[in-house]
């Protein structure tokens, strides 16, 4: 069987092979599915990853500024009344704290219904 082919698409064609059939229409169609989800995972990794460093990084400057403040109250550099310095510091270590909470469990997700850590 010969098949008439445009000259623009010619140099393209290494040859042509058997029919296809459906199974091996599915076989491509599961191979693809199976490709596309691995890279969309990676992608989704590197995504997290980024996400995670540039958050723990803020919150790591905003713990180191809190303890500069406080030994600059400690040594009487600033001056701050008492209960508000003790609440400014608590008030940032439970910041700091939901905050990291959150972004670990973002990205460690729990699987559904098993309680297991997602594995990538």
């Amino acid at each position: 069987m010969s098949f008439d082919v445009d000259d623009a698409v010619s140099p393209y064609i290494v040859g042509i092979g058997s029919r296809v059939t459906s199974e091996d229409i599915d076989t491509y169609d599961r191979l693809e599915r199976v490709t596309s989800r691995s890279e969309s995972h990676r992608a989704e990794r590197n995504l997290r990853q980024i996400y995670a460093l540039v958050w723990l990084t803020l919150l790591s400057v905003e713990i180191v500024t809190v303890l500069v403040l406080a030994f600059l109250i400690g040594f009487s550099v600033v001056e701050i009344d008492k209960w508000i310095a003790t609440a400014f510091i608590g008030g940032t270590f439970g910041q700091v704290s939901s905050m990291a909470i959150v972004v670990i469990r973002y990205l460690f997700p729990l699987q559904k219904g098993g309680g297991q850590i997602d594995k990538p």
